[in-house]
């Protein structure tokens, strides 16, 4: 019991430190044989602003890094930074892309968020890549969710909203307020997280 509670905390004290900025989506496109046109769009719960940027070619691996810092900027809303890859020879065939958000300093200790998809080159249409959102209209839950005993939902400050067997999860986000939240799942066999961005309603 106590180490199922100390994976517990160490869960949400992991999620949060990841969601304090959130990678909301990522939209790439191909210019030329050349070049990646990518528009990064996140958002915090904190001020924040980009400071700069570099990216890589490791194996078959396109890797995108962003760094961001405290400060003026933006709090729960998306900002949009762009960034034009260049690349010395053709793109052909397919490449897996990574964009990977840090904090303060790129440090795996701080990355905050990341988002990956296989590209197949060329790019006849624009990517997008999302993460996760609570949409009232296309929110589900897999089976393997549903199965789980117990709910918990946590906003970033780890406050606890909801704690339930047999909670209702779409009633009770859908009545939260735009933000953050962590929900942890458990049973006997099975305990995770899942971090949530709600979004206000139309």
């Amino acid at each position: 019991m106590f180490m199922n509670n100390f994976l517990i905390i160490l869960l949400l004290f992991y999620f949060q430190s990841t969601s304090a900025l959130n990678i909301h989506h990522v939209n790439i496109s191909q210019t030329d044989d050349f070049t990646l046109q990518v528009n990064l769009f996140t958002e915090a719960e904190e001020l924040y602003y980009f400071q700069t940027w570099q990216y890589a070619v490791s194996n078959s691996e396109i890797i995108l890094q962003v760094l961001f810092v405290p400060g003026f900027g933006s709090k729960i809303a998306l900002l949009n930074n762009q960034f034009e890859l260049n690349f010395n020879q053709s793109l052909n065939d397919s490449s897996k892309f990574t964009v990977k958000v840090y904090y303060q300093v790129f440090d795996e200790n701080q990355l905050q968020d990341s988002a990956s998809s296989v590209l197949y080159f060329p790019l006849l249409s624009s990517i997008t890549l999302n993460n996760s959102e609570f949409l009232p209209e296309s929110f589900s839950l897999s089976d393997s969710i549903r199965s789980i005993g117990k709910i918990t939902i946590f906003d970033m400050s780890r406050k606890i909203i909801l704690s339930d067997l047999k909670a209702n999860v779409y009633n009770t986000l859908s009545n939260l307020p735009s933000g953050f939240y962590l929900i942890l799942f458990e049973n006997k066999k099975t305990t995770f997280v899942r971090k949530i961005i709600v979004k206000d309603r139309l």
